[in-house]
């Protein structure tokens, strides 16, 4: 089925106006001490840290009982 011509114009400024909006969106600035921001900060950083040690321990770079000590017989 072909969508007519409108449709897809329509929806390619959709998509244009939606892209703006995100690029707009990121570009605003943090400042660097507003309680709100910083604690966007410290989730985002909490985030990033809990997704790396994720990955580590799916491709075994990282063991859950690596600092527990190990005995031996």
């Amino acid at each position: 089925m072909i969508l007519p011509i409108p449709i897809l114009a329509l929806a390619f400024l959709l998509a244009t106006v939606l892209l703006g909006f995100e690029m707009y969106v990121d570009r605003v600035p943090v400042c660097p001490e507003c309680p709100h921001c910083l604690a966007r900060r410290e989730a985002e950083a909490r985030l990033q840290q809990r997704l790396q040690d994720e990955y580590a321990r799916r491709i075994g770079l990282r063991d859950d009982d690596r600092d527990q000590p190990h005995h031996i017989g």
